[in-house]
């Protein structure tokens, strides 16, 4: 469970990066983009009960292709646990994250406004199976 967990945090991560598209409304590139600091809020299919502790997951993309992460669980006493991991855009809206020890990640961002963002990707669980996760960031 709490290697699903770090998984699932690192597709997030992967997610966020390919939220720099631009909104279709006002043209302006900034206004999404994965830069920043970002809670996740839902994971479909629920992997863990991000309501077990008072603080929820944190992803930070940071412009020089790197990201943090804090998990919470009652697995750490709801204490944050921190990891590092490095990205690059693919295309318009897809990116990759590396997660050192994890691997590396590839899925599809849209946002659905300047402050929210889903993640689409897939999660391996052995060789010949994966699974799709969707990952919903908020600011």
């Amino acid at each position: 469970m709490k290697l699903l967990k770090k998984h699932l945090i690192l597709l997030l991560v992967t997610g966020l990066f390919s939220l720099s598209s631009c909104s279709s409304d006002d043209g302006d590139t900034e206004s999404n983009t994965v830069i920043g600091t970002w809670t996740l809020v839902e994971i479909n299919p629920t992997a863990w009960d991000l309501e077990e502790c008072p603080d929820k997951p944190l992803i930070t993309f940071n412009d020089d292709d790197t990201a943090d992460w804090v998990l919470y669980s009652q697995n750490n006493n709801c204490e944050g646990q921190t990891d590092e991991a490095t990205w690059k855009k693919i295309s318009a809206t897809e990116y990759s994250i590396t997660i050192p020890e994890q691997g590396t990640f590839e899925g599809t961002v849209t946002f659905e406004s300047s402050q929210k963002f889903t993640f689409d990707t897939f999660y391996k669980l052995d060789a010949s199976t994966s699974i799709p996760v969707r990952l919903t960031f908020q600011m």
